[in-house]
């Protein structure tokens, strides 16, 4: 019976992991917005568990649009200056918690990083040559959460040794690699609101108004109820800086809600203005 019993609860382990899936994290980053999401993804399920304002590259540097995997964290990192010409004549920075790259890094790819930073500035978006900064304190956090819910190479020694010399650098290896998507999305929508962000690399990459229609209809919100003359109000506006808007206004009078539309917070649809 006993045999029996811890096999049926094997099974129903398995059962559960099958149809729930095994919890991960994503990193989401999108350049309009400046916004960094750290996301919990559970099979089919996406929850946004932390959201940042962040710093991405200047439009002579910009932060490369993509899908990268993160396996490297570093604590204290130490800073050599790239074979670039705004780096030349620079010296190198030993391991600290107060150099350029801030208490830590996390290597997103090649020479990619998301990194703390003293001269973080929030009120100045696009000012970085090409990596994503963050606030020393919100980097901090960001990557002790990591650390504690992505397996890797950390035991007890390696904190104790971590505990003792809290100023030298430590490197932690993701046993699981931690995806990292880099998106350029101008055009967002979250509980009634819709947000058309400035376009910071002129990159224009698909056109607000096909942007915007294609977020209607993910949103379920799209159809002959929209006033495309009142919607393109909306986007010449656009051209001129950020807007924002309850998605009612768009629609023609006879389907217009006196309360805000909602729907469930997912992904990269959610944004920060």
């Amino acid at each position: 019976m006993k045999k029996i019993g811890k096999s049926l609860l094997f099974f129903l382990a398995l059962l559960v992991l099958q149809v729930h899936g095994y919890a991960s994290y994503l990193i989401d980053v999108n350049i309009p917005s400046s916004v960094l999401q750290l996301i919990e993804v559970n099979g089919n399920h996406k929850r946004v568990i932390k959201t940042y304002s962040v710093v991405l590259g200047a439009r002579a540097f910009q932060t490369p649009v993509g899908n990268y995997q993160a396996i490297e964290l570093t604590y204290n990192p130490g800073w050599i200056p790239p074979n670039t010409a705004w780096a030349r004549g620079m010296e190198p920075v030993a391991p600290t918690q107060n150099g350029p790259l801030g208490p830590a890094a996390l290597r997103v790819g090649g020479d990619l990083l998301i990194h703390g930073s003293p001269a973080f500035n929030a009120a100045n978006p696009f000012a970085s040559h090409g990596c994503v900064r963050m606030d020393n304190k919100e980097v901090r956090e960001l990557m002790s959460f990591l650390q504690n819910h992505v397996p890797n190479t950390w035991g007890k020694a390696d904190l104790a040794y971590y505990d003792r010399y809290r100023y030298r650098q430590h490197i932690v290896n993701f046993k699981e690699p931690i995806a990292v998507n880099i998106n350029y999305n101008r055009v967002l929508y979250h509980d009634g609101q819709v947000v058309i962000h400035e376009d910071p690399y002129k990159k224009d990459l698909v056109a607000t108004d096909v942007a915007l229609v294609e977020v209607l209809k993910q949103e379920g919100l799209w159809g002959p109820k929209v006033d495309l003359k009142k919607m393109m109000q909306f986007i010449v506006k656009a051209d001129s800086g950020l807007v924002k808007f309850d998605v009612n206004e768009i629609y023609f009078e006879m389907y217009q809600s006196s309360k805000p539309i909602t729907t469930a917070l997912l992904g990269s649809k959610n944004f920060k203005s």
